[in-house]
């Protein structure tokens, strides 16, 4: 399974990521993959990963520079 960040429903209700990673570990019986660090400990399968935090760091000295 591979965990994607849908943060909300069609209805508009929010699932945190975190939760929704420990939710699905706890409820099945495959492994589950991300791409974002943040699910790292959640019961996420940890392999290569993206940062939040450093696309923000890239992102932000980006903008600094123009």
């Amino acid at each position: 399974m591979l965990l994607l960040a849908y943060l909300l429903d069609r209805e508009g209700v929010y699932y945190d990521p975190v939760h929704t990673a420990e939710v699905l570990s706890i409820a099945g019986s495959v492994p589950i993959y991300s791409v974002w660090d943040f699910n790292c400990n959640h019961g996420i399968v940890i392999g290569v990963m993206t940062s939040g935090y450093l696309l923000g760091e890239a992102a932000a000295n980006l903008a600094m520079a123009y």
